[in-house]
């Protein structure tokens, strides 16, 4: 009798696993994804594309993991970028902006990841990975990000001391894990770009419909420390937010 109720428990415990680890609804996220661990600079978030199988997805996320994870420890941004401010807000209307980090430590790193989490959605896996074996696991809580009011930080750049801000956004693609890449980019080149602008050209010019201006921008800047700390998604008007942030000198 103690033998059969042992095995119940089991089974049931294995079906309480695979069922929390079915696809997510569209805008359902664990709450780590939404508000990554603070100060854990060693715990790194990465995406797959679409794979037939689970486990092959969820090495492609970790090993892109593993290069967020150098990325944000020290990463080279330097190119250049054009600005065209309309009527209707400023556009970037063309970059030659690149990140540079060192490869082979993030090939190297990929293979000693301890995945702590994980989500799928439309055949795609996200993972929350560590470089620290001993973690622990992390709130994984879903959340319903269309009843998530907006967050003060996608209109207004928080301030702390020792630390530098910055936010990035993206339209939602048809592959979303696009566009949370993009706007993680975006925020790292911003933080790069607050470091260091130099204005190559400015131009104006005046129609009868609306007054334009043109800009190019040059940055070079090596960032150590990157964070990530929240993500959002309007899910009105379907744009990923992404704040990032990186300590600075007092």
């Amino acid at each position: 009798m103690g033998a059969h109720l042992i095995s119940l428990t089991i089974l049931f415990f294995a079906l309480f696993v695979q069922a929390s680890k079915k696809p997510l609804p569209e805008n359902i996220y664990p709450s780590w994804f939404l508000e990554p661990p603070a100060g854990r600079a060693n715990v790194t978030v990465g995406y797959s594309d679409v794979r037939a199988y689970l486990d092959s997805a969820i090495a492609s996320a970790t090993r892109e993991a593993a290069v967020n994870c150098v990325r944000n420890q020290q990463v080279r941004i330097a190119g250049e970028q054009g600005l065209a401010t309309l009527a209707v807000g400023t556009l970037t209307v063309g970059s030659t902006i690149s990140e540079g980090y060192d490869e082979s430590a993030a090939g190297q790193l990929s293979t000693n990841l301890k995945v702590l989490d994980y989500f799928q959605r439309a055949g795609a896996a996200t993972v929350l990975a560590s470089t620290d074996s001993s973690d622990a696991a992390v709130n994984a809580r879903r959340v319903d990000v269309s009843k998530v009011p907006r967050p003060s930080w996608t209109t207004t750049i928080p301030e702390k001391a020792g630390y530098m801000y910055n936010s990035g956004l993206c339209p939602v693609y048809y592959n979303e894990n696009n566009s949370w890449r993009e706007a993680e980019r975006r925020g790292r080149i911003n933080l790069a770009l607050t470091l260091y602008t130099k204005v190559k050209f400015m131009g104006k010019k005046a129609d009868d419909s609306y007054f334009r201006e043109f800009q190019v921008e040059e940055t070079n800047a090596t960032l150590r420390g990157v964070e990530i700390v929240a993500r959002w998604k309007d899910v009105k008007n379907q744009i990923c937010y992404v704040l990032v942030r990186m300590p600075v000198a007092p």
